[in-house]
């Protein structure tokens, strides 16, 4: 006869339904919960007492915020008057600084863009108003081809007479590199200082802002025609001058007087 397998002690547990601990335990804890509760019912009292709690809370954060800073009122872009910027060129007697100048002021470059410039990018015409220059214009402003205005092409055709034509940049140093930023400001800081132009004028972008200004309001140019001569990819920033320009302020109003 074959022998019949040992009992167990899971097999009497199953066979008896004797409970084991880990069961008898989870048991005990189900019968120690509480009965259901039925959710509290909200009064209309409840949320105003609640909204109330809530205006008081906010009213708190609010007396802890710090007070909002003044905007600081913005200033006009220093810019050189047409006197200023008589005198600045008439103290520049050297080629080189007179091309240089000329280019910052009628063309409305950077410092750091006159450094860009090689002598590649320099094309002579048949006729002084044909000469072009390939600007590349720093901060997304948009370069390309240009041709020059009459002072600045003869001022670079007289340059090239005594630079050469060996290749290289357009305006070297002594050393033969290309002109840094900060030569360029050296150079503004002197000849502003021999035409007496104020300090707070004496630097090369004051030579952007008074191309853009003198063009609005000497020269009558249109906004757009002076977004695209300085390159200016946001007309945002071209009309940042047209606040300046107070003859062409006068002359619309001239323009408006009859206006019904």
């Amino acid at each position: 006869m074959a022998k019949k397998a040992p009992k167990t002690a899971r097999t009497l547990r199953n066979r008896h339904f004797v409970a084991s601990p880990a069961r008898a335990k989870s048991t005990a804890t189900k019968k120690s919960r509480p009965p259901h509760q039925p959710a509290k019912r909200v009064t209309a009292a409840d949320v105003t007492k609640a909204l109330r709690a809530m205006d008081r809370k906010i009213e708190r954060l609010g007396k802890r915020r710090r007070p909002a800073k003044k905007r600081k009122e913005e200033m006009p872009p220093a810019h050189l008057s047409v006197a200023e910027k008589d005198a600045l060129l008439a103290v520049i007697k050297t080629p080189r600084e007179k091309a240089i100048f000329r280019l910052l002021l009628y063309h409305g470059l950077r410092a750091s863009e006159i450094g860009l410039l090689d002598l590649t990018d320099y094309r002579r015409g048949p006729s002084l108003d044909m000469d072009r220059l390939r600007i590349r214009r720093l901060k997304g402003s948009v370069g390309g081809d240009t041709l020059l205005v009459n002072a600045a092409a003869a001022a670079i055709r007289i340059w090239l007479k005594v630079r050469g034509t060996a290749p290289g940049p357009l305006f070297p140093s002594r050393k033969h590199r290309p002109l840094s930023r900060y030569q360029i400001w050296k150079l503004m800081k002197r000849f502003c200082s021999a035409a007496r132009i104020p300090p707070e004028k004496a630097h090369p972008h004051a030579l952007k802002h008074t191309c853009a200004t003198l063009l609005l309001s000497d020269r009558h140019e249109s906004i757009a025609d002076v977004q695209a001569h300085l390159g200016h990819k946001n007309i945002a920033s071209t009309m940042v001058y047209a606040r300046l320009t107070d003859p062409a302020h006068e002359e619309r109003a001239r323009r408006l007087r009859d206006w019904k």
